[in-house]
């Protein structure tokens, strides 16, 4: 039978340590080499109590090791690549928010499945991934000054190295697109506007349009509507209902209903 992984008993050892003299950032050695395989999430919500604990000036080296070193175990771990700064690190709001960003951005899956770990993360620097951070990904490059969406400081704020051929991948657009179709009555009325008009949904030319210019066209009527590739929702993008508000229903291209005379209206005495 292995130990059993309690808070209480991962942070006696902690305060073991000091006792050997060892520095603070050993800890990280035990942590990642050890503790996280055995104890999972309870490895790192035991330094919560360590932090305030005795001696002091150890908890303070604690706490400052967990802010700004490169500890935090993310998705891919063991690699010593996969160790990150608590800065570095996203917490998505939603299931649907998740996986936007390189998995380095991302906890542990062992850390981010407990809520209480993703909270600590949170107060040691780790950052919010919200739909305001999902639209300002998809809506801006480097400069996001003239978006309508804002971040507030606790909220994650990315973009791609490359927004243009990023945001062209069909894959990442449909992602998208059912991310913000589950989560639409939560955008605000900024983010609404940024997704309406900034360059940023794929067209059935495979470039990127302002939403507001496209048309969605039905699969029935695709090969015979005379609306252009360069004005047409993606065909990928057609099963999903992100921009019903934003997108132009190409009702204009459906056959006119049939029109019955009234007998009775037209009908002679």
């Amino acid at each position: 039978m292995g130990e059993e992984p309690t808070s209480g008993l991962l942070a006696t050892r902690s305060l073991q340590v000091t006792s050997t003299g060892h520095r603070a950032s050993s800890i990280q050695d035990l942590l990642s080499e050890d503790w996280l395989q055995r104890f999972g999430a309870d490895a790192y919500l035991a330094l919560e109590q360590v932090c305030s604990a005795s001696p002091n000036n150890f908890a303070t080296k604690i706490a400052a090791h967990l802010r700004e070193a490169a500890c935090w175990p993310t998705q891919g771990f063991p690699s010593p690549k996969s160790l990150a700064k608590a800065s570095n690190i996203v917490i998505p709001d939603d299931t649907a928010l998740q996986g936007f960003l390189e998995t380095g951005h991302y906890l542990d899956v062992r850390l981010a499945e407990r809520r209480e770990t993703c909270d600590f993360a949170l107060r040691n620097g780790a950052k919010r991934f919200t739909l305001n951070s999902l639209v300002r990904l998809r809506c801006a490059g480097p400069d996001n000054s003239k978006l309508s969406t804002k971040l507030g400081g606790q909220e994650a704020n990315y973009h791609f190295i490359n927004h243009t051929a990023s945001l062209s991948d069909v894959d990442k657009q449909e992602k998208m697109a059912r991310a913000l179709t589950k989560l639409y009555r939560h955008l605000s009325n900024q983010n609404r506007k940024d997704l309406k008009e900034s360059a940023s949904t794929l067209a059935a030319d495979g470039c990127l349009h302002p939403a507001a210019t496209l048309v969605r066209v039905d699969t029935g009527l695709w090969e015979v509507c005379p609306e252009p590739l360069a004005s047409r929702l993606h065909k990928r993008l057609l099963d999903h209902n992100a921009f019903p508000q934003v997108t132009r229903i190409g009702l204009r291209h459906r056959q006119p209903p049939e029109r019955r005379i009234n007998a009775q209206r037209l009908a002679h005495p």
